[in-house]
């Protein structure tokens, strides 16, 4: 089946009109913009100086976060209470 008459001219047209397209090299991305959350330190209230580090939005929880998790050192869950990471 032979191909539309006034399609192969719009074709034929479009590749006149910009025979060199613009490329992008191939990973370019956009700056991306820091988020509100801020990386803090879970302590071990257990005192074996065990620790886990959380990411926490001060715009969703505006409280200290303490959160009941796995102390592998002492082998149980404990309490872990929230602390500035260094």
């Amino acid at each position: 089946v032979p191909a539309h008459p006034r399609r192969r001219a719009v074709d034929s047209f479009r590749l006149r009109k910009n025979p060199h397209p613009v490329t992008y090299p191939t990973g370019f991305a956009m700056a991306r913009s820091r988020g509100k959350s801020l990386m803090i330190k879970l302590l071990s209230e257990a005192g074996t100086g065990y620790f886990y580090v959380k990411r926490k939005n001060p715009k969703n929880i505006p409280h200290k976060l303490q959160l009941m998790k796995y102390d592998p050192i002492v082998r149980r869950h404990v309490l872990f209470t929230e602390t500035k990471l260094r």
